[in-house]
């Protein structure tokens, strides 16, 4: 969680009527010093589930588009190293568990549009099993976001 979602959060009138942020002004040191002294947004305590995804979906992210290396999924088949080929298709499947990460998290965030014409309880359902599958997957290759 950065500064500008606090800030954005806090300091929500835009354009004609911005003084009335000035209001704004305690609430927002408040949740900066929190951010400071415990390192996580204080949306934490009051929706876990929402900041949980929200910030996965950063992690996650990152490791898809910035990280620097894959774990080992596709066994060696000389037993000394991976030639350019298998190496190509070992980040392939790296990126495929990180990509199917994300869409379970997309599917576990009750904001999904795709749930507005759902029956409450279909929509229900389908987050619970996007949820078991996230942390099936997540639990498998956890020590494996460590880039």
């Amino acid at each position: 969680m950065n500064n500008k979602k606090i800030f954005k959060r806090c300091y929500y009138y835009r354009g004609r009527y911005f003084y009335k942020n000035i209001k704004a002004i305690p609430e927002y040191i408040r949740q900066k010093r929190f951010l400071r002294k415990h390192g996580y947004d204080i949306t934490a305590q009051w929706a876990t589930c929402v900041w949980f995804i929200e910030v996965m979906k950063e992690i996650i992210k990152f490791h898809r588009y910035q990280g620097h290396g894959a774990p080992i999924l596709i066994p060696l088949t000389d037993g000394i190293s991976y030639s350019e080929e298998q190496q190509k298709l070992n980040e392939q499947k790296w990126n495929s568990k990180l990509d199917k990460m994300l869409v379970l998290l997309e599917d576990m965030d009750e904001n999904n549009p795709k749930y507005e014409t759902m029956d409450g309880k279909d929509s229900f359902d389908q987050m619970i099993k996007a949820k078991d599958e996230f942390f099936v997957l997540f639990s498998k290759y956890f020590y494996d976001l460590w880039d």
